[in-house]
């Protein structure tokens, strides 16, 4: 949303002028969701991971101390795609929510 904001803050209209630009708010929407919502994908997999560790026979168990360590260590565990797995449903959620919250604008 900060991203948002930046980019569609970031655009001018003169003074006594209504701004009729329609495409403006969606333009501002797909920079800002083509930007950052891939970054959430990771940081929601690994604290998936984290959670789901807990839950696991202590056989299995990574034993992750936090999301952060577990952001950290899967990479070299399990490979750097495991933290892209999964992903399109996240995606597809901050697709959504930057295109519904520019609606508004």
């Amino acid at each position: 949303m900060a991203m948002w904001q930046y980019l569609y803050g970031g655009t001018w209209v003169p003074q006594d002028f209504i701004d009729y630009n329609v495409y403006k708010p969606y333009l501002c929407a797909a920079m800002a969701f083509g930007s950052t919502a891939w970054m959430t994908v990771p940081f929601e997999t690994a604290q998936r991971a984290f959670y789901a560790d807990k839950t696991w026979p202590l056989e299995l168990r990574r034993n992750y101390t936090s999301p952060t360590n577990a952001l950290l260590r899967i990479p070299f565990e399990e490979g750097p795609a495991y933290l892209f797995k999964g992903g399109f449903p996240i995606v597809a959620n901050q697709m959504a929510y930057f295109s519904v919250f520019s609606i508004g604008y």
